[in-house]
């Protein structure tokens, strides 16, 4: 999933200690945050709000690879 891999990269870049962190224990695929990227999404922000985001983050990573 280029989503995921792209925010491994992000990760690598912003959280150095979460990253080591992750990659120790064998986590680098980080299927758990696509999960909670959803959660949180519908949680914290109305409908077209998190349309909004996807749609940011999407432009984001797309910019990235």
């Amino acid at each position: 999933m280029k989503q995921l891999q792209a925010l491994w990269k992000i990760m690598e870049l912003t959280d150095v200690e979460l990253f080591e962190h992750l990659s120790a224990i064998g986590a680098e695929s980080l299927h758990f945050a696509f999960r909670m990227l959803l959660v949180l999404f519908r949680r914290e922000l109305s409908f077209e709000e998190s349309l909004i985001m996807w749609e940011v983050w999407l432009f984001m990573i797309s910019v990235l690879l």
